[in-house]
């Protein structure tokens, strides 16, 4: 049995490596695991002070159950798994990485957010997965594909099946998965958007084809910037005459169109119209480094929803727009 004062300092221990932290410093799940055996302790040391054994007991009992009890019912309650949680972890989720064969035949490209869950994976499935970005997001047709998607991404479940028939597209009430096997697929890159990214700081630029506009995040593979970040979106319209949408988190967007418009603001939504055969290009500019969440939509009676793969054909733009990077 420990002495006092020796209790009164482990006890004060414990606050400093278990609850301080998480107090102090950015919270994590880690630091908040620290913070368990610091409460087992307090509430040890409280217990403790009580003068007769069955007074002790009968504490602990009510202490412990209480507590459970609280848990419990916490856990399964609605402010646990608020609406925008169950998008990323929940039974769609894990019937989705389930659907994946084990062990991987091919490769799996994943949405992010969505590589924590193929960690236990990694023995038998390590260099098959990748997270989404701009180069894989078609597939090469060396090898048979999944493509996961948590469901941020249901707006392009539609999409995808318009492409590649309702067999290869399964939804598992959110989150979908996209299957595709090894053959030519090539064809793919008839329709899109032209994609550019320019960094600041350090200055790169690179280029390449995405097949519709919209981003949560993912970008080039093996490219960071720590300075001011221009993407680009370049596409001519092929469909009849429309209403479009631009939706963005961060950063100032500018929409301009072959025939002159220039549409730019920080509200983050541009609604604008487009012609059959008008050029379209999209900038987002992000100041500091952040990620690009950006999305363009069709609006209709019905509501929003991707443009249909055929209604944009990859351009580049003949002129430079305004929008475009300026000294730090």
């Amino acid at each position: 049995m420990l002495s006092r004062p020796r209790l009164a300092l482990l006890t004060f221990a414990g606050f400093v490596l278990g609850i301080a932290p998480a107090v102090a410093t950015f919270p994590s799940a880690h630091r908040m695991m620290m913070a368990y055996p610091f409460i087992s302790l307090a509430a040890a040391y409280a217990l403790e002070r009580l003068p007769r054994g069955e007074w002790r007991r009968i504490a602990a009992v009510v202490f412990v159950g209480s507590a459970a009890l609280a848990s419990v019912r916490f856990y399964f309650s609605e402010d646990f798994w608020p609406p925008q949680s169950r998008s990323v972890s929940g039974e769609g989720v894990t019937q989705l990485v389930e659907s994946v064969p084990y062990p991987l035949r091919g490769t799996a490209v994943v949405a992010p957010g969505l590589g924590y869950f193929f960690a236990v994976r990694e023995r038998t499935d390590r260099g098959r997965v990748a997270p989404l970005d701009v180069r894989n997001w078609w597939p090469d047709g060396q090898n048979e594909s999944w493509y996961l998607f948590t469901a941020h991404w249901q707006p392009l479940e539609a999409f995808y099946r318009s492409i590649l028939g309702e067999r290869r597209v399964r939804s598992f009430g959110g989150p979908f998965s996209v299957y595709v096997e090894r053959g030519d697929w090539s064809w793919l890159r008839e329709y899109g958007w032209r994609y550019e990214a320019q960094c600041a700081q350090p200055e790169w630029q690179e280029s390449g084809q995405v097949p519709v506009l919209f981003h949560i995040g993912q970008t080039f593979p093996g490219r960071w910037c720590s300075g001011r970040l221009v993407h680009r979106w370049t596409a001519q319209w092929m469909g009849d005459r429309s209403s479009l949408r631009l939706k963005w988190e961060h950063g100032e967007a500018l929409v301009a169109l072959s025939r002159g418009t220039v549409l730019a603001n920080e509200r983050k939504q541009i609604d604008f119209e487009v012609q059959r055969g008008e050029v379209i290009s999209i900038s987002l500019v992000l100041p500091k480094p952040t990620a690009a969440i950006v999305f363009l939509f069709r609006r209709l009676p019905s509501g929003e929803m991707a443009p249909e793969w055929t209604a944009v054909r990859p351009h580049e733009w003949a002129e430079p727009v305004a929008c475009t990077l300026a000294p730090d």
